[in-house]
């Protein structure tokens, strides 16, 4: 309601700094203790301070996603990741925490895809044979029991539809191209994300490019 009321009232040239709350990490204040509350009922530390840390950046993307649907992107926005001064251990662990998906990605899932183009690449080379694919792409889906995880549901849900996941598959499709790839075939082209994978480059056929990042890149 907030938002909408911004988006109707104040004058379109005006910045809108979207802050949570204030001064979170100071322990004179409810707001502090609420974090941790809130913060150690997800589990989302493994000491009550660093849950509180991260209930504060979880919160604070959704309020973010909140006013980013109501005003129809970022341009009016300046999202606020708040710390203090003196320490800036809180907010590396406040940023951390929201990219830490797309830091495992980046750092473990995409090298490890792109070490197996690769070596196919260099058996297609070596044999004179071209390097095709299909069922490309990436499912983000827990096994072994994880895929009944509601909480990492959510977050691939959440992750799928990032705009950092424009430049993963950037990323992806360059490395098909530098192995030596040929036709490249996605796995499908639209599907609903459930708990066995978000397989579909959208999850609408009327969606556009600028809300849907694995569309835009490929």
């Amino acid at each position: 309601n907030l938002a909408e009321y911004f988006k109707d009232n104040i004058h379109a040239d005006a910045k809108i700094y979207l802050e949570y709350s204030n001064e979170v990490w100071n322990g004179q204040f409810k707001q502090f203790r609420y974090m941790i509350e809130k913060g150690q009922a997800l589990n989302l530390g493994r000491e009550q301070y660093e849950a509180g840390r991260h209930y504060y950046s979880k919160r604070s993307v959704e309020i973010f996603k909140i006013w980013e649907s109501v005003m129809g992107g970022t341009d009016r926005l300046v999202r606020v990741m708040a710390g203090q001064a003196a320490n800036a251990f809180i907010v590396k662990s406040q940023l951390d925490f929201v990219s830490q998906l797309f830091s495992d990605i980046r750092k473990k899932a995409l090298p490890e895809a792109i070490d197996w183009m690769e070596q196919h690449g260099k058996l297609a080379k070596k044999y004179k044979l071209d390097l095709i694919a299909y069922e490309g792409g990436h499912h983000l889906t827990g096994y072994h029991g994880k895929e009944n995880n509601e909480k990492l549901n959510k977050l691939f849900d959440k992750a799928d539809m990032n705009p950092q996941m424009l430049s993963v598959y950037e990323r992806y499709y360059a490395a098909w191209k530098k192995a030596g790839g040929k036709m490249f075939v996605y796995y499908k082209e639209t599907s609903r994300r459930t708990k066995w994978g978000r397989w579909g480059i959208t999850d609408t056929l009327d969606a556009k490019r600028k809300d849907s990042p694995k569309l835009d890149a490929t």
